[in-house]
């Protein structure tokens, strides 16, 4: 037994899966896995967690590769079952699956497929920090791959290189000028600087090589700015360029996630230049609806259609994807100036080593999932033409979400070499090319049948309640797929476990859009519901965000921002709620009011005006809060409405007829 390993708190959520769920689905009885029941508690006894993070993930992974057909089922972390290839472990359900050789059968049970994949990745997500020597590992990992990529100043020729570049200018052609449709703000993580979310609006920093493409006037002040407090705009410290700041964030069992804090006024201007990028092309490129960006539908669809597409996904794409190869294909556009000048040229890792990457734009800037998406799409078109294929046709025939590709089948030792050439690898692991097996955007499925396993991420308790509203929506996830068994098991434990979610006493419901709280049954409904005004109500808990007060002074600068012809400089953030400030500003003649202060009245000079109510913004924290009981306006589902109910009468009537 390993020192210290004992079995996890939601072990009887697997055990009741094994025991009562596979045998109901399956129509099987309780005794064909009674063994396997065994099998588990005896490991878990031994190694402890880990079992279940990763002795079974790699499992799952092997099974994934064997659901192709061009490779048997080999594992040796278990126990064969005879002379067979097949594990001892759960062999009721591999033999509806593999053949005693291991390989696939010619017709496998797609729901056998499915629950040995539950039990397989259920607990590979799960956020767990990680250890000294996993963070050392990282950072190592990190150093490493870009070690190899080529040199910022390398000059990069191939004949793919050069159809991708023709391709990446043909699609930013005709784009709509940035200081006409580029808004900056601030996105939601966090910064290198640390600031909060009230401070990090601030942008006190000015950076040279930055304010060279983006000029302290739009984009970082307004002009009342300038002539109201000059002091605040030129007291700026100066720095000639900003360095992001590696962390590392908690990922799966495997390890940390890596990811690159942006100093704010980087992440100000990457974020203008993202939904810039976000518009063309997904509205007016010749990618679009082939480069997606906040829809992964379209690929998760093309996952269901084995015959007709094979899904690629890349390995460390963000850390692979290096400044020579970005701007050999994007330097002759027109959003290569903005990118280069929104580049930061180096991090500092942890323990404080500077690191001056040759990737051009690590994971956590704003502009690496567009340009990354970009680049895909090119080289892939690319090879797909060198191997004969109609340049325009190649345009429709491969998708792009992020690093998760789609193209036609019989194409992938051209578009491996074409990728690898520039210094890009496919993760084995997760490309799907043979068999009828594909995976891409979450979505997992056999013969065009969704085999998408439930995983549990947050179980043990990280920040200040934000565990109980994960552990709720688990609970309901395992509801919704039928694994009633384990859901019910799974709720029991984590009431056991924890005194703070028994005390909140939540309510079950049938309904599994309730705003509130409440855990999903297939039968019961105890959630109390109120009526105000003839309003429906339901009363239950929800997460309440912790909320940060903005400081009056840059309120003010935001008012006259407001002031000014061009209005507010940049994006303000979402207020959760406003409070009331006095103050007293001069506004010059003719000029348009805020909308907070009146309706618009001509003026002939300068004059003071005293604003009774100003809009202090009340921001909101992103990982601290509470839970608190209140009454939210909500109008059940079950409830259809006058139109959908003449409608229906009016169908029935057609078909009596």
């Amino acid at each position: 037994m390993i020192p210290g390993s004992e079995k996890p708190w939601y072990t009887p959520a697997v055990v009741a899966f094994l025991s009562d769920d596979v045998p109901r689905l399956l129509k099987l009885p309780p005794a064909a896995f009674a063994r396997d029941v065994i099998r588990l508690e005896r490991r878990l006894t031994c190694e402890g967690e880990s079992f279940l993070t990763k002795t079974l993930p790699a499992l799952g992974k092997a099974i994934d590769q064997a659901l192709q057909g061009h490779v048997p089922l080999v594992t040796h972390a278990f126990k064969k079952c005879g002379k067979t290839a097949l594990p001892v472990f759960l062999r009721a359900l591999h033999r509806r699956v593999f053949e005693d050789t291991g390989w696939l059968r010619t017709e496998p049970c797609i729901v056998s497929i499915r629950l040995l994949r539950q039990v397989c990745f259920w607990c590979k997500k799960i956020e767990k920090g990680y250890s000294d020597e996993s963070l050392q590992q990282a950072v190592n990992d990190y150093k490493d791959v870009d070690k190899v990529l080529p040199e910022r100043d390398a000059v990069l020729e191939s004949p793919p290189l050069g159809i991708a570049r023709a391709i990446i200018e043909r699609m930013f052609s005709g784009i709509n000028s940035l200081y006409t449709t580029g808004k900056p703000k601030h996105g939601s993580g966090a910064v290198a600087s640390g600031a909060s979310v009230v401070d990090k609006r601030k942008l006190a920093v000015k950076y040279r090589d930055l304010e060279l493409v983006f000029r302290p006037i739009p984009w970082f002040r307004s002009l009342r700015d300038a002539t109201e407090s000059l002091d605040e705009l030129l007291d700026r410290r100066t720095e000639q360029f900003g360095l992001s700041r590696t962390e590392f964030v908690e990922k799966d069992s495997l390890g940390p996630r890596t990811i690159d804090l942006m100093p704010e006024e980087y992440m100000w201007i990457q974020q203008a230049i993202m939904r810039w990028m976000y518009n063309h092309i997904e509205n007016f490129s010749l990618a679009k609806g082939h480069v997606n960006f906040e829809n992964q539908e379209i690929n998760r669809n093309l996952a269901l259609y084995p015959d007709d597409w094979i899904t690629l996904d890349l390995s460390k794409a963000s850390a692979r994807n290096s400044y020579a190869l970005v701007r050999t294909l994007f330097e002759k556009t027109a959003v290569w100036r903005p990118l280069h000048a929104s580049r930061t040229p180096g991090t500092v890792l942890p323990g404080g080593e500077v690191l001056m990457y040759k990737a051009f734009a690590p994971m956590g800037s704003a502009v690496c999932f567009p340009v990354q998406a970009c680049v895909y799409y090119a080289l892939a078109c690319a090879a797909l033409h060198i191997q004969g294929v109609p340049l325009t046709l190649t345009f429709s025939l491969v998708y792009v979400y992020g690093d998760d590709l789609i193209v036609p089948p019989g194409y992938t030792e051209a578009i491996t070499k074409v990728f690898e050439d520039v210094g890009l690898r496919f993760n084995p692991d997760k490309c799907c090319t043979h068999g009828k097996f594909r995976e891409s955007c979450g979505m997992d499925a056999y013969n065009g049948v969704s085999v998408t396993p439930i995983r549990m991420r947050k179980v043990y308790q990280t920040r200040q309640h934000s565990v109980i509203p994960s552990i709720v929506e688990h609970a309901n996830s395992l509801t919704k797929a039928g694994y009633w068994a384990a859901a019910v098991a799974f709720r029991r434990a984590a009431l056991a476990r924890d005194p703070k979610l028994r005390n909140l006493r939540l309510p079950y419901t049938t309904d599994e859009r309730l705003p509130i709280l409440a855990w999903l049954h297939w039968e019961l409904d105890t959630v109390r519901r109120v009526y105000k005004n003839s309003i429906p109500y339901v009363v239950g808990v929800v997460f309440r965000p912790k909320g940060l007060e903005a400081n009056a002074a840059d309120e003010a600068r935001y008012l006259r921002e407001s002031l000014s012809l061009g209005g507010p400089v940049g994006e303000l953030r979402h207020a959760k709620s406003m409070r009331v400030l006095n103050s007293t500003h001069a506004v010059p003649p003719n000029e348009a009011w805020p909308h907070f202060i009146g309706p618009v009245r001509e003026r002939s000079s300068v004059e003071t005006y005293h604003v009774s109510r100003i809009e202090c913004r009340v921001l909101t924290a992103k990982y601290s809060g509470s839970l608190r009981r209140k009454a939210i306006p909500y109008w059940p589902s079950c409830q259809k409405s006058i139109v959908a109910e003449q409608v229906e009468r009016f169908a029935r009537f057609q078909l009596e007829r």
